[in-house]
């Protein structure tokens, strides 16, 4: 099935960025998770890095097999690495790594969406 561009922005909008959200949320309201999601976020941080300096995967689906949030998986996966370190050191700050990661997501969707300069 060929994911129309709608179809991909309500996938981002309404899947990508609700769990982002989440996972900013959670070291805030349930401390007591901080490690377990520390181990979710570095999966998340190893393997955006991976596909970052392999250049792997630049034809996804989801983005109408062009991935043009590729140079952004730098700054996604240092964020990620950050959240990590701090959520397996049990600080509950890794909030802000995560929701700064979330903000830059939401922006260059919509500088990408709207057409706007890099």
């Amino acid at each position: 099935m060929k994911l129309t561009p709608n179809m991909r922005a309500n996938l981002f909008i309404w899947g990508c960025i609700p769990t982002r959200l989440y996972l900013a949320w959670i070291p805030q309201e349930m401390p007591q998770y901080l490690r377990h999601i520390g181990l979710i976020v570095s999966i998340m941080a190893l393997g955006t890095l991976y596909l970052a300096f392999t250049g792997n995967r630049m034809n996804a689906a989801e983005g109408g097999m062009k991935t043009w949030w590729a140079p952004f998986r730098y700054i996604h996966g240092a964020l990620l690495a950050i959240a990590a370190i701090m959520l397996l050191n049990n600080d509950s700050n890794a909030s802000i790594p995560l929701g700064i990661d979330v903000i830059i997501g939401i922006l260059t969707f919509f500088i990408k969406r709207l057409g706007l300069p890099n």
